[in-house]
């Protein structure tokens, strides 16, 4: 799975830089909330499933 640019980001050595994705979907009926925490490769680093909108969380 590709996914887009994240940007030239610098970060310490040994740190890979990463953000995260969120996306709404229905899972059994129910809208949830998915994120996926991304590296700059584009390579899955973390995923959280959520009813709730909450970055802290993520």
């Amino acid at each position: 799975m590709a996914f887009g640019s994240v940007g030239e980001q610098r970060a310490a050595p040994g740190i890979v830089p990463w953000h995260v994705d969120k996306t709404y979907l229905k899972v059994r009926g129910r809208w949830c909330y998915l994120y996926r925490a991304i590296d700059r490769n584009g390579d899955l680093v973390d995923t959280e499933l959520s009813e709730h909108r909450d970055m802290v969380a993520a």
